[in-house]
C-alpha cells in the first residue's frame, strides 16, 4: 500500500479533521493495549494550550484492536482543544462505551491516508513506527514504563526485535510519562534536518526492503 500515493492530498484530509494544513501536524497512534491514552493526550493538549509545545496539530488514531487503551468512556464528552480524532476511527471510538468491542478491520488505505497527511509519529510501540519511517515520516516511540498497569512496556524492551528498532538512531524514544513532552521537542526538532526523511528511509530497509 506504501507503493501507491494517497488517494488524497495534505490539505484535503487535514481540512476534513478540521486542521489547518499549515501547520505541524503529529499522528498519536494507539497501541493494541490498554495504555493510559486518553491522559497521554490530555497532557500533550495542555502542552500546547500553555506554550510548553508549539501551536500544533495533533490527530488521535486508536488502534484497531486496542479499544482506546484504558477506560475510553472518557473520551466522550471531553472536549480537547488541539487534537482530532481520526475521521475513520470516530465511529469505532465512540461505539466502545457501548460495549462494542469488536475486531475492528481498519481499511489500510485510510492508514497510508492518515500518515501521508502528517509530519511525524508518536506511538507505545505501534508497528506504525516502523511504517512511518518506510515513508520518511519522523517516529517517536513513547514507552510509559513508569505507568500502572504497563508491565508490558517493561517485557516488550527486553525483546530481540524491540530492542533493533529502539536502537535506530532515528527513532526517538521517550521514556516514561515525564518525558513524553521533552521527546515531542526532541521529534519536532528533528524534522529541522533536511536529510533526516531519507535518514529514515534508509534504516528503515533494515526491517522492510524495498522490492519490485
Amino acid at each position: 500500500v506504501y507503493k501507491s500515493p494517497p488517494r488524497f492530498s495534505r490539505s484535503e484530509i487535514l481540512s476534513k479533521h478540521g486542521l489547518d494544513p499549515k501547520k505541524l501536524t503529529i499522528l498519536y497512534a494507539g497501541t493494541s493495549k490498554a495504555t493510559d491514552e486518553f491522559s497521554h493526550l490530555v497532557m500533550i493538549d495542555d502542552a500546547i494550550s500553555y506554550d510548553k509545545l508549539p501551536k500544533i496539530n495533533i490527530i488521535y488514531r486508536p488502534h484497531p484492536w486496542g479499544e482506546g487503551g484504558r477506560d475510553p468512556k472518557r473520551f466522550i464528552n471531553y472536549k480537547f482543544k488541539n487534537i482530532s480524532i481520526d475521521l475513520s476511527m470516530r465511529e469505532y471510538l465512540s461505539n466502545i462505551p457501548k460495549g462494542d468491542k469488536v475486531f475492528y478491520a481498519a481499511d489500510y488505505l485510510d492508514t497510508r491516508d492518515i500518515l501521508e497527511s502528517v509530519d511525524a509519529v508518536i506511538s507505545p510501540l505501534s508497528t506504525m513506527l516502523l511504517e512511518s519511517m518506510i515513508i520518511g515520516k519522523a517516529p517517536l516511540c513513547f514507552m510509559p514504563i513508569d505507568e500502572e498497569q504497563a508491565d508490558h512496556f517493561i517485557l516488550y524492551k527486553e525483546y530481540i526485535h524491540v530492542k533493533e528498532m529502539l536502537n535506530i538512531k532515528e527513532m526517538e524514544v521517550a521514556w516514561g510519562r515525564s518525558n513524553l513532552i521533552n521527546g515531542i521537542k526532541a521529534l519536532i526538532e528533528n524534522l529541522s534536518d533536511k536529510e533526516f526523511t531519507e535518514k529514515l528511509r534508509k534504516s528503515s530497509e533494515f526491517f522492510v526492503k524495498d522490492y519490485k
